[in-house]
C-alpha cells in the first residue's frame, strides 16, 4: 500500500495525544493517552506508552504502520542536542516508525498556534517552554534555562504548597489556599499536606491544583494573586531574554500563548504576563494560540510532504473546527 497518512504526537506530562490524518490534512482519528514525566519515569516506559497511543490512533484511523509517510513527535523530553537521537530511536523502536521527525513541543505549539513564520511561544501546561524565531529563520529555545519554580502549572503547585505552610506557621498571610488544597488532597490539616509533599506521594498531582490558584486569585485571595503574579512576571523576562537572544526585541511580532495554563480562569495570568511582555518588548503582540499544539505537529508533517503545505480547500481547518483543535475549543 502506498504510504498516505501522517501522524502528529504531542507529549506533555500529564497527557500524550496523538493524531492521524491524510495528505490533503483531513484528520482520521485523535486518542489521548497517559503523558510522560521523564523525571520520573523510566525512558523505555515512556517509549512504551507512545507506542500504544500511537497504535491506537492508527487503528482509528483505519491505517497501519506501513502507511504512515512521516511521524512528528512534539516532546517534552526534547531540549538538549543529545536528546534529539534517543527519542527518536525510542520512537521508532516502539512504533515501527520508518520515518520519524522529532522536535521539541514548543515547535508543535508554534507551528499550530500562529501562522506567522516568526514570533514566540510560550507553551505552557505541566511544564513551561518557550520558542523564538526570526525573521531569518533561526530559532532558539529556552527549555532548561527556565528554573524550576517558574516550571508551568507544576511549579505553581508546588508554591502553593509552601505558601500555606508558611501560613500555618505564621511567617507569611493567611490565604484560602489552605482550605483549597486540603478539599483537592482530601486531606486532615496541613501537617499531612507537608507529610505528603515531602513523602513524594503529592508529585503525580501537583499540576492539577494549578486551577486552585488561579480560582484564589480571581476570587481576591492576595497570596496567590502574589503567585500567579511572580509566575507571570517571571515568564515574561524570560520572553524578552529569548527575543535577545535573535534580536528580535524590537521587531513587530506575537507572542502566542499555548498550553493549558492559559485557558479558562487564567484572566488575570494572562493579563499581567501581557503587561510584562509588553513592557519588555512594546512591539510585541501578545495573543492566544490560533490551534492546539497536536495541530502543529501534523501541519509539520504536512509541510514535510509537500514542501509547505498550503490548506486550499479548507480540509484541515475544517478538521480542526471538528476535532476541537481550535485552542480554548
Amino acid at each position: 500500500m502506498n504510504r498516505s497518512v501522517v501522524v502528529g504526537i504531542d507529549q506533555g506530562g500529564t497527557k500524550t495525544i496523538v493524531s492521524v490524518c491524510d495528505l490533503e490534512g483531513r484528520i482520521l482519528s485523535l486518542v489521548s493517552y497517559s503523558g510522560v514525566d521523564y523525571a520520573i519515569l523510566p525512558n523505555k516506559n515512556g517509549g512504551h506508552l507512545l507506542g500504544q497511543a500511537c497504535a491506537k490512533a492508527l487503528h482509528e484511523a483505519q491505517a497501519t504502520v506501513s502507511d504512515v509517510s512521516i511521524a512528528v513527535a512534539g516532546l517534552n523530553s526534547a531540549d538538549w542536542d543529545y536528546e534529539y537521537p534517543l527519542r527518536q530511536a525510542e520512537l521508532e523502536a516502539a512504533t515501527g516508525f520508518q520515518s520519524a521527525c522529532i522536535t521539541n513541543d514548543s515547535a508543535i505549539a508554534f507551528r499550530g498556534g500562529t501562522d506567522c513564520a516568526y514570533g514566540i511561544c510560550i507553551n505552557m501546561g505541566t511544564g513551561v517552554n518557550i520558542l523564538v524565531k526570526n525573521p531569518q529563520g533561526e530559532a532558539y529555545t529556552l527549555g532548561y534555562f527556565i528554573p524550576d519554580e517558574y516550571q508551568g502549572g507544576l511549579a505553581l503547585g508546588r508554591v502553593a504548597v509552601t505558601a500555606v505552610c508558611d501560613a500555618y506557621m505564621g511567617v507569611a498571610p493567611a490565604t484560602t489556599l489552605t482550605e483549597a488544597l486540603l478539599n483537592f488532597f482530601s486531606l486532615a490539616d496541613v501537617p499531612s499536606l507537608l507529610l505528603h509533599q515531602t513523602g513524594g506521594t503529592l508529585q503525580p498531582r501537583l499540576q492539577y491544583c494549578a486551577p486552585q490558584v488561579l480560582r484564589c486569585a480571581a476570587e481576591g485571595d492576595a497570596v496567590a494573586l502574589m503567585l500567579i503574579h511572580t509566575l507571570a512576571d517571571s515568564l515574561s523576562a524570560y520572553v524578552a531574554a529569548g527575543a535577545r537572544k535573535l534580536g528580535v526585541e524590537a521587531t513587530a511580532l506575537q507572542v502566542v500563548l499555548a498550553g493549558s495554563m492559559w485557558k479558562s480562569g487564567a484572566e488575570q495570568l494572562v493579563s499581567r504576563f501581557r503587561d510584562g511582555v509588553l513592557q519588555r518588548l512594546p512591539c510585541a503582540e501578545t495573543v492566544r494560540a490560533l490551534r492546539e499544539p497536536i495541530a502543529g505537529a501534523l501541519l509539520l508533517g504536512l509541510d514535510a510532504v509537500h514542501g509547505h503545505f498550503n490548506d486550499e480547500m479548507g480540509i484541515f481547518a475544517q478538521s480542526c473546527a471538528q476535532f476541537g483543535l481550535y485552542d480554548g475549543k
